[in-house]
């Protein structure tokens, strides 16, 4: 018997939200670091509402090879939101593979599930017959064993590890954020309240469940129980994506710092082309002393209205605006000198760079090889 109550419709709405969010994101955002943890995270609550939603409504009778799939995300999800909030406090940071070690767990368990998985069409579906017999039936008895205890450690304790983590990381850096362009300041708040309800609310409901008045009847909808709270947060996350674009929530830039500037983004984005103008033609990054008072001085135009509209087109700083032109002019004089003998000390300072350390340090952050390893790979070595 299919079953259309309250939960259910709401569970479905979220399901909608969710699968419209992650298209959007998708279709919409650039397709950096930040934009694809963020569709990651949007799916995987796709797949968890969905199975819970079916599993809710019984509609998954009519497709139980499904079943199985929904727990995937239990050891997914932590790791997700962690490095997530890794991006969102620092944008500038580039993830490395080492932060793929944050889903061996994952991995593990979905080897370990796999069996489960591909069970045979008929013992899922008389799995899931017993399963509704059992919850249709008036639970009594609200002890727990040392083995259902461990089960919910075990299945719940990486999630949770992980969003405990999450929010220590947050509030660590909360000074950060005060005086953060509104889009991220809004979005810190946001994640932080939702993460500790989440939070919150999940353990109390745990802990009531073993209160006789409503603990039967709780754990009665236990599967639903959970995917309300994602419910919840797939709404909350899905009207702030919408209402700000990712390039707004993650970024470096400042309100306070130039606030009193009066360059509104239209104003910068022109100013911005100027800047491109000028240090394009006279090569001003070959200067290895160029300082921003210097392209100020050279446009007539304050410090300032330099910075914001640097900051606030490239979301970067002068500094790694200028050497980003170094990188790309010493990628152009490699290649017109790939028949001949590199030093790659006399290209560095050739593009303006001031220093070796410098020019390495920029390099490898960058490019993400060694400036050697760059020219072995253009030479076919």
């Amino acid at each position: 018997m299919i079953v259309f109550d309250f939960t259910s419709v709401i569970g479905f709405i979220a399901l909608a939200q969710a699968i419209l969010l992650a298209v959007f994101v998708v279709l919409t955002s650039y397709k950096n670091t930040a934009s694809w943890l963020v569709t990651s995270v949007l799916l995987t609550l796709v797949i968890s509402l969905g199975h819970d939603v079916l599993l809710h409504s019984r509609l998954i009778l009519e497709l139980p090879q499904i079943l199985g799939f929904g727990p995937f995300h239990t050891y997914l999800i932590g790791p997700l939101i962690f490095l997530l909030a890794l991006i969102l406090v620092n944008p500038n940071s580039k993830l490395s593979k080492w932060h793929l070690l944050h889903f061996l767990p994952f991995l593990f368990q979905a080897a370990y599930r796999i069996p489960h998985i591909f069970r045979p069409t008929e013992t899922k579906l008389e799995f899931l017959k017993t399963y509704y017999q059992n919850s249709d039936q008036t639970i009594e008895n609200l002890s727990i064993s040392a083995d259902q205890l461990f089960g919910i450690l075990t299945f719940y304790g990486h999630r949770f590890l992980y969003i405990a983590i999450t929010i220590g990381l947050l509030l660590s850096a909360k000074s950060s954020f005060q005086d953060a362009y509104a889009p991220r300041r809004i979005t810190y708040k946001s994640i932080l309240g939702l993460l500790i309800v989440y939070s919150t609310a999940w353990i109390t409901l745990k802990v009531m469940h073993f209160i006789p008045s409503i603990g039967a009847s709780l754990r009665s909808g236990a599967t639903m129980i959970n995917s309300m709270a994602l419910s919840a947060l797939t709404i909350m996350i899905a009207l702030g994506f919408f209402k700000y674009r990712l390039e707004e929530i993650f970024t470096s830039r400042s309100v306070r710092k130039y606030q009193s500037s009066g360059l509104d983004e239209s104003s910068s984005r022109l100013l911005q082309a100027a800047i491109e103008r000028v240090v394009n033609e006279k090569q001003l990054y070959t200067l290895p002393d160029l300082k921003l008072s210097d392209l100020a001085d050279e446009m007539s135009l304050s410090t300032q209205q330099i910075s914001q509209a640097i900051n606030q087109t490239k979301n970067e700083s002068f500094n790694d605006y200028i050497n980003r032109y170094r990188l790309e002019h010493f990628k152009r004089l490699v290649e017109s000198n790939l028949d001949q003998k590199i030093s790659i000390n006399e290209l560095a300072l050739e593009s303006g760079f001031s220093s070796k350390a410098t020019f390495y340090r920029v390099f490898k952050q960058q490019i993400g090889t060694t400036p050697s390893q760059f020219i072995h790979a253009k030479k076919g070595i």
